[in-house]
Order: C-alpha cells, then sequence, then structure tokens
C-alpha cells in the first residue's frame, strides 16, 4: 500500500493526527507551522470526504479544550519598530480579545478500532474552527498585509457557526458558540480598521 493509499484509508486518523499536532504548533508559537499543518488537515478531510461511503457519527469524536494564549504573549525575536521586513510584528488592535483556545480531537480508545469506518467529515469542522484561529491571530499580527487571513478565518468561523447551531444546546456546544462570535467579532473589528 502506497503512502497515498494510507492516507486515504485512514483520513480520518490522518486528519486527527494532523489536527492535533497541528495544535500543538500553534501552542508553542510556531504559527507558520500550525498553518500549514491545519490545512493539510483540512485538505485530506475534503478530499476523502468526497468518495466517502462512511459513516459519519459525530459521537466517535471527542474534543479538549487547548489553551494557546502564550501564542500571542510570544513576540517575534525582532522588536516591532524593527524595520519593515517584519511581518509577523504583534498588533496590538483587537487581537488581545481573541479567545485562543484550539481544539485537539481524540477517539475513545473503546472505539479505536472502527476509526477506518467514520467519515472525516464529522470532526472536519473542529480543524476549520482551529485553522480559523491561526489565520485570525496571523491576519491580525500582519496589519494591512492580513487582510486576506482575516476573510479566510471569517468564511471558516461562519462555516464552523452554521455547523454548531444544528446540535441540541449544551454547555459546551454554548460556550463554542461564543468563542466563534467573539472571534468573529474581533475580525469584523480588525478589517474594519484597513483602508481598503
Amino acid at each position: 500500500m502506497s503512502s497515498e493509499d494510507f492516507l486515504i484509508h485512514n483520513a480520518s486518523y490522518t486528519s486527527i493526527l494532523l489536527n492535533n499536532r497541528a495544535v500543538n504548533q500553534f501552542k508553542a508559537g510556531n504559527m507558520l507551522e500550525a498553518l500549514e499543518t491545519f490545512s493539510q488537515a483540512v485538505s485530506v478531510s475534503q478530499d476523502a470526504t468526497l468518495d466517502s461511503e462512511s459513516t459519519s457519527d459525530s459521537a466517535m469524536f471527542r474534543y479538549h479544550w487547548v489553551d494557546c494564549t502564550s501564542t500571542y504573549c510570544s513576540r517575534p525575536a525582532t522588536p516591532c519598530d524593527a524595520p519593515a521586513s517584519d511581518d509577523m510584528c504583534v498588533n496590538e488592535g483587537v487581537a488581545p480579545f481573541l479567545c485562543l483556545r484550539a481544539l485537539k480531537i481524540s477517539v475513545p480508545m473503546e472505539r479505536i478500532h472502527m476509526i477506518d469506518s467514520l467519515c472525516p467529515c464529522t470532526c472536519l469542522w473542529a480543524i476549520e474552527f482551529n485553522l480559523a484561529l491561526v489565520c485570525n491571530i496571523m491576519g491580525a499580527r500582519l496589519g494591512e498585509k492580513g487582510h486576506n487571513l482575516l476573510n479566510l478565518a471569517s468564511k471558516l468561523f461562519r462555516k464552523v457557526q452554521a455547523r454548531i447551531c444544528k446540535e441540541q444546546p449544551s454547555r459546551d456546544w454554548t460556550l463554542l458558540q461564543m468563542t466563534v462570535a467573539n472571534n468573529l467579532a474581533c475580525i469584523y473589528q480588525e478589517l474594519g480598521m484597513k483602508e481598503d
């Protein structure tokens, strides 16, 4: 079996693995690596979803909050008054108001043998939430140059918002809805401060 066949066959496992690795990268402040890894996880999930006949039992996955506020606090190696080559200076703006909690995904051990039968589309929303979070903070840090990232984050958060509105009200879903609404408000405020 080629590595490509393995990825397609085990898309749920691969997308979860990539997501959780990207959460660790994000928490460590490795923004570009996290962006790339989350993008790969989304791509694996979307590609597998297109030709998947697997079950989409959402109860199979577990989601765990990971506090990534240290990402905001970690400043670039060069100061913000450095020459313009330092694109990743922290833009104060509304970034301090972002809810910087990412979601790790797991499958309970008693159900791990069923992971091949799970459609990765079931947990895709959580990966898109995390990707939106990275795009959000990077877009805010890049200032005017971050416009496209903020637009992408807004699009992804709205997709997540539409998905979670279908769930039965509970404390966890309400917290997630509040997080998405808060971060969307930060994006809209940030975009409102841009020249274009």
